[in-house]
């Protein structure tokens, strides 16, 4: 069976910013990652705020456009819930965003978030593995 694999935000805008070593490894991950057949996931809230960057980089619409098709292909979006809200709110991760993404990543069943920023989300757990692109 196929890894349930989350990837955050900054991945996604290592790869399409091209951000050095960081893009070569956001690239060397998601030709793994498809080589490997691994099941890919994000959450919507993580696609807007791609879009948001790319608009404020002052990427043209279009090209914009392109990015979020390329990402829909290889990605399916998940659903952020009430509950996973809620227990980002109640929980001591300290940046809230990363927290929502932790527990909707986990209410889906994801093994892993793949993240440059780890120390931003609870260590690897029973219940899922924290790990950056290239550890991956």
């Amino acid at each position: 069976m196929a890894r349930k694999v989350f990837i955050d935000t900054n991945v996604f805008l290592d790869l399409l910013l091209s951000r050095g070593e960081h893009g070569l490894k956001a690239r060397d991950f998601f030709m793994r990652a498809n080589k490997e057949k691994v099941h890919l996931f994000t959450s919507i809230t993580c696609i807007q705020t791609i879009i948001y960057v790319l608009e404020k980089a002052k990427f043209d619409g279009n090209k914009i456009r392109q990015s979020i098709s390329y990402l829909n292909k290889i990605v399916m979006l998940i659903d952020t819930s009430h509950q996973d809200v809620n227990a980002a709110i109640e929980s001591k991760i300290k940046d809230l965003e990363d927290a929502i993404l932790y527990y909707t990543a986990i209410s889906n069943n994801c093994e892993f978030i793949i993240t440059r920023n780890v120390k931003d989300f609870p260590e690897s757990n029973e219940q899922i593995s924290i790990l950056k692109p290239e550890e991956f």
